[in-house]
């Protein structure tokens, strides 16, 4: 559907410095959510993944057993207060692997979580500082994997295997089979519960499988700590070349993941965070400390049913929404930021953003971002009316051309918003500044300053036309203004102020104006309001406060019966059916670890 495109609001927002003329590649990532130690209320390190039947998540944490249901985190502790080192969800069962014990939680008849030890049916064995690393599931069977035995679980029983020469790293599951990767050698098939051999480690430069992903036509890419990745298809191994080959090879691959819905390789590793690629080996993006991940050694890796990847870091928890259609644009590490967004414009294949700190052209085709010259500064708004690209910056209304940009004549102070309108059967640009208001209009097909008008002298930081011609404009810091201009839009004939929205406030507060189905919407911290044309009044919108909890700051249209709302706790989707209003979606502030500002912009 349409509304679920990219919405432009999620920027990384930082300090930069004095920005070159030259070009840096940037893209559209996906968000991600970084859960703390204090967020979950337990150990920094995590060391196993899974998910429940009910799309809970279970990770295995240093301080025992976590469940995260989407609001509320939840721990069960081993015996002995012991770590989960190992997770495999099957049926009702939670099976989990620690030092020299496994088992399975399943809940009770209150629906708590119990744990239930299997280690202790094993007798008289030797045991070898078995730590559970790896738990898997072929046929009917629970394999538990440690760097020294394995173990197998029927249902009813579970028996022991040993072989000093054959001491197993990992298992890896594919196609339903189990593929082991030996301490210091070789690569076999496990058959029969003997080990067959297929891989001599000479084929993988003297190196270990790390993780396993399977390919069509029973294939698999096996991805080395060292030496990147390889293809395998039952006989033959040869090199998987991708654009990142070089990172691979130093930073120590440790676990990877394949996206079902796009084929995305996703690997993590313990040096430099995660990467990611597309089927022909090109980089799609790359998350580490330098840009949101709150750690770099990834422990494990886990693909939801909702093609959303989540990382076991050595510290802390991170959640990559690659299963959702919002997306983050986030410059290249080796160049800057871009500052506080205000204003989004898409045109012509291009993103134009203005910011405090200067105006930038994206490119989609290109996929690089450059500072539009002549821009430096702040800037309040940018948009296109009739093929003209116009800013508002503070030192004065600019036209953009290409990655440069310069000053309508006469316009050489602020300009905080634009909008175009019909006011007395006349089609014009408003303006608005820190101090006065101000008329563009049309000639030989462009937009020109055409006048001051006189009577106002506020600062405005937003406003909107009604259907009559009345300009609503929020001030910048207390109150609205009513404004009604003379036949000739030059002077300013009858001004209302209006300090507050509620007849039960009596202190000026800070108010937004916007348009929604083009009728003009008021709204403080608290509610919406809208203007009763025939009693001459304000009074509460009552459609959009019934699915509203308070005020908004900003609405924008994807079309004239779905909006996008802005306010402190997130974005909400509005729909208009039926002579109604319905939430269609919310997506909280946190989902991007961003605020939502007041200035924040969408763009849909």
């Amino acid at each position: 559907m349409k509304y679920t495109r990219f919405i432009y609001l999620f920027i990384i927002l930082t300090e930069v410095c004095l920005f070159p003329a030259i070009s840096h590649a940037s893209a559209f990532m996906p968000i991600v959510t970084n859960y703390t130690a204090k967020d979950y209320q337990a150990g920094l390190q995590n060391w196993a993944l899974a998910q429940g039947k009910n799309g809970e998540m279970y990770i295995g944490n240093n301080t025992g057993l976590l469940c995260f249901d989407g609001y509320t985190w939840s721990k069960y502790q081993m015996p002995g207060n012991q770590l989960v080192r190992s997770i495999l969800i099957d049926g009702d069962r939670i099976y989990v692997g620690t030092y020299e014990d496994f088992g399975y939680f399943s809940r009770n008849s209150l629906g708590i979580l119990e744990y239930t030890s299997l280690w202790s049916q094993l007798k008289n064995i030797k045991t070898h500082n078995d730590e559970i690393w790896n738990i898997l599931k072929i046929g009917e069977c629970i394999y538990f994997q440690s760097f020294s035995s394995w173990f197998k679980y029927d249902g009813k029983k579970v028996t022991a295997h040993y072989n000093s020469q054959h001491l197993p790293l990992y298992f890896h599951q594919a196609n339903g089979q189990i593929y082991v990767q030996m301490v210091n050698g070789d690569f076999y098939l496990l058959e029969n519960d003997k080990y067959k051999l297929l891989i001599k480690r000479n084929a993988l430069k003297d190196d270990s499988v790390v993780a396993l992903i399977p390919t069509a036509g029973g294939k698999m890419i096996l991805c080395t700590e060292w030496n990147g990745l390889f293809d395998y298809d039952g006989k033959t191994v040869s090199p998987h070349p991708t654009a990142i080959d070089k990172e691979l090879k130093s930073q120590q691959m440790n676990r990877a993941v394949m996206i079902p819905s796009d084929s995305t390789i996703v690997l993590g590793t313990i040096r430099n965070g995660i990467y990611a690629i597309d089927k022909e080996g090109k980089e799609k993006w790359h998350y580490d400390m330098e840009n949101r991940l709150y750690n770099n050694s990834v422990l494990r890796l886990f693909c939801d049913r909702d093609n959303n990847v989540w990382a076991a870091l050595d510290i802390g928890i991170a959640l990559i929404h690659t299963g959702s259609p919002y997306s983050i644009l986030i410059p290249d590490r080796n160049s800057q930021s871009f500052g506080m967004v205000y204003g989004v414009n898409a045109f012509n294949n291009s993103l134009y953003i203005a910011t405090n700190q200067s105006a930038w052209l994206y490119s989609f085709a290109y996929q690089t971002i450059v500072p539009i010259q002549g821009t430096e500064g702040q800037n309040w708004h940018i948009s296109t009316f009739d093929s003209q690209i116009l800013l508002g910056n503070n030192f004065g209304t600019k036209i953009i051309t290409g990655t440069t940009a310069s000053n309508i004549p006469e316009t050489e102070t602020s300009s905080t918003c634009l909008r175009k309108c019909i006011i007395n059967g006349q089609e014009v640009l408003i303006e608005s500044s820190y101090y006065n208001l101000r008329v563009y209009r049309k000639y030989n097909g462009k937009w020109s300053f055409s006048h001051s008008i006189d009577g106002f002298w506020n600062p405005i930081r937003q406003f909107e036309v009604d259907h009559s011609g009345n300009i609503w404009a929020a001030h910048m810091s207390l109150g609205i203004y009513k404004i009604e201009l003379s036949r000739d839009l030059k002077k300013v004939e009858k001004c209302t102020y209006i300090k507050s929205l509620s007849d039960e406030e009596n202190n000026a507060s800070l108010m937004h104006v916007m348009k929604i189905r083009g009728r003009v919407v008021l709204s403080d911290s608290k509610r919406t309001y809208t203007y009763d044309d025939i009693n001459q009044r304000i009074i509460p919108f009552v459609q959009l406060n019934s699915i509203l909890k308070n005020g908004i700051n900003m609405a924008i249209p994807v079309d004239d019966n779905l909006y996008w709302l802005t306010d402190y706790r997130g974005y909400t989707l509005i729909r208009y059916d039926n002579d109604n209003f319905r939430m269609e979606r919310f997506i909280p502030s946190s989902f991007s670890g961003l605020n939502v500002m007041k200035t924040t912009i969408m763009y849909m």
